[in-house]
């Protein structure tokens, strides 16, 4: 029998490849109504001729868009998915990666009921990597967390608490993540040392003294977890605004961070 998460699954999966075949039809099967989008240009909720309207506008506007599934992370009514826009080149019929994204969706009776999304620059480019195959995206199957999720999850609870301002133990810092730690951010990818962690750790801390940060959303389903978070700054500043929401996708290995996706809205947009 195919879990609730198994189900969810099949639902993004139409979302991202199926519907962008050109089934509009197939929305009514994939959204409930009224769907809600949380993205960079702000939160709307549509009903079913509204968001049919929104789609057939971003197909048309995008000729031949079609989206790879790089990872899908699954647990209850949530679904987090990185996924790469892929366009035809201009020289040839071939898709070529332009921006990359990440999208938290939460379902309600096995259709998409809310999303939250945010993405890259495209002149970031793709995801470094290969795309993780099917078989192996972490969608859970029980309710009750292992005891390799528990201990995931006390990692990451223990890296917010430093990285979001609540505790300054830093000297943890080289229990939580690995020797090198591989970063997908918004602006680049870069592979950062233990000594690179504690120092822009540290760092982060000094430039925006007194800020105040938490996840809204986060859930581990294996050997990754999937979070959204928010930073509040006491005083803007001009590469931060005053507030600053995101998505990660966090993969862990001997319980300690080894990589992490992230994509964040523009400067001073919320969530709500």
């Amino acid at each position: 029998m195919t879990s609730m998460e198994g189900r969810n699954v099949e639902t993004a999966e139409r979302w991202c490849r199926d519907v962008f075949e050109g089934d509009l039809d197939l929305l009514d099967k994939v959204f409930t109504y009224p769907y809600v989008l949380h993205s960079p240009r702000g939160t709307v909720s549509q009903g079913p001729e509204s968001r049919r309207a929104a789609v057939a506008a971003a197909m048309s506007n995008n000729p031949g868009l079609r989206w790879q599934i790089d990872d899908i992370v699954a647990r209850g009514d949530k679904v987090a998915c990185c996924l790469t826009a892929m366009q035809p080149s201009t020289e040839s019929s071939e898709l070529e990666p332009t921006t990359t994204w990440l999208e938290i969706h939460r379902l309600l009776n096995g259709r998409i009921a809310e999303t939250w999304v945010c993405w890259r620059d495209a002149a970031v480019g793709p995801w470094q990597g290969e795309s993780v195959p099917h078989e192996r995206w972490s969608i859970a199957f029980s309710e009750t967390l292992t005891p390799n999720e528990e201990a995931n999850l006390a990692t990451l609870n223990r890296w917010g608490d430093i990285r979001h301002n609540r505790s300054n133990d830093f000297d943890a810092l080289p229990r939580l993540v690995a020797d090198r730690l591989i970063l997908h951010g918004p602006v680049q990818t870069q592979t950062l040392t233990v000594p690179d962690v504690l120092r822009v750790a540290a760092g982060f801390a000094e430039r925006y003294s007194g800020f105040a940060a938490k996840y809204d959303d986060v859930f581990v389903v294996g050997d990754r977890a999937a979070a959204r978070f928010c930073y509040r700054f006491p005083e803007p500043s001009p590469e931060r605004g005053s507030l600053q929401c995101g998505i990660g996708v966090y993969r862990f290995e001997d319980h300690r961070i080894a990589e992490y996706w992230q994509a964040n809205l523009p400067n001073d947009v919320d969530w709500t």
